[in-house]
């Protein structure tokens, strides 16, 4: 009787505070609280339908000991012309170059380019394209000895610099190309601009100004190498600065652990699905309701308290090729929570195979 009742509060499928109010409306029992929260947390169409969780606290980058050691790398197309992007962590030294194509040979080409000139990095950031995931870049990486890391798909935020400073490089050449300015003229005022308040992205990289159309006395062009630990110290208060504004009224997910049940959002609704594999801070392979296994952020990650693992029921059935009313004659809902979640099979009595 209680649990049909609880079942009733929920059939409109409101969150958990709105189905309480509604339960005291009409009725009363010690624990009553408890039951919907547990209904509604495992609620299957509740999960699948939910919103997208909010953004977690901010993680500031570490800040690099010197310049070049670690970079962030990102392919844009602006004017029917594509131009790979590398910027430097430490200083927001940048530098674009145009492609004729984007196959993973000439972005190799272009990186080796640039390297070359400013100085192998220790760590290079990018996102999962296929001209970083293929075997030639690993094996690139590996004779150049840089360490590569790739971020989750579908969270820009991960390589955050790069992608900001890809919007900022945008924005440099529209309004060039507006204004019939010189784009390698604006290029080089971009460099010499200062950073954080301090010394501009070519000092830090270099130890100098870069000589451009603007008058520039002669002292201002030696080389004056910036304070290191004065420089680092205002960085770090500007990191503090932007995590303080960018926490507001955020909060930090619960942890996901290898073995979780949980949901993974595929851009319209929740999936089930299975963590295999943590990755790099959160970042987790998810194994997927098809047998794929695909990387996400946490954020794309929800956890739950369904307490039935789809997964394991759906891989065990398909391999045995068997398709059974497990559990139905304990749990009289998980026949109809069944045909929601696979509604592509048919169901047959248990120990019978499926035509």
């Amino acid at each position: 009787m209680r649990k049909a009742t609880v079942q009733k509060l929920h059939l409109a499928h409101m969150e958990i505070e709105k189905t309480k109010m509604r339960a005291r409306e009409t009725v009363f029992w010690p624990g009553i609280n408890k039951k919907i929260e547990d209904l509604v947390k495992s609620c299957e169409t509740c999960l699948e339908y939910t919103k997208k969780q909010t953004k977690e606290l901010m993680i500031s980058s570490e800040i690099p000991n010197h310049p070049f050691q670690i970079v962030g790398t990102d392919l844009f197309h602006w004017n029917n012309q594509d131009f790979i992007m590398v910027v430097d962590y430490y200083s927001r030294y940048w530098e674009i170059e145009s492609l004729h194509n984007i196959q993973f040979q000439t972005v190799i080409k272009k990186l080796k380019m640039i390297f070359s000139r400013l100085g192998i990095p220790q760590i290079v950031r990018s996102d999962n394209g296929t001209q970083f995931t293929s075997s030639e870049f690993q094996k690139f990486s590996k004779e150049w000895e840089f360490k590569h890391i790739t971020r989750s798909p579908q969270y820009q935020q991960s390589n955050g610099t790069a992608e900001r400073h890809v919007q900022i490089a945008k924005n440099m050449l529209n309004k060039a190309k507006r204004s019939n300015e010189d784009l390698y003229i604006a290029l080089l005022e971009v460099k010499n601009t200062p950073v954080d308040g301090l010394a501009s992205p070519a000092q830090l990289i270099s130890g100098r100004r870069l000589r451009s159309t603007l008058p520039t006395s002669l002292s201002l062009l030696q080389v004056d190498p910036v304070d290191v630990n004065k420089f680092k110290k205002n960085r770090k208060k500007v990191q503090n600065l932007q995590k303080k504004y960018y926490d507001k009224n955020l909060k930090t997910l619960e942890n996901v652990s290898d073995g979780d049940c949980v949901r993974i959002h595929d851009g319209n609704k929740w999936q089930p699905g299975k963590i295999v594999e943590s990755k790099q801070q959160r970042s987790f392979n998810v194994k997927t309701l098809n047998g794929n296994i695909v990387r996400r952020n946490r954020r794309h990650l929800l956890k739950t308290k369904e307490g039935v693992d789809w997964m394991s029921i759906y891989l065990t059935m398909k391999a045995c090729e068997i398709i059974s009313d497990f559990k139905f004659s304990t749990d009289p809902n998980m026949k109809d929570l069944w045909i929601r979640q696979f509604p592509q099979e048919n169901l047959v009595p248990l120990n019978k195979t499926a035509v």
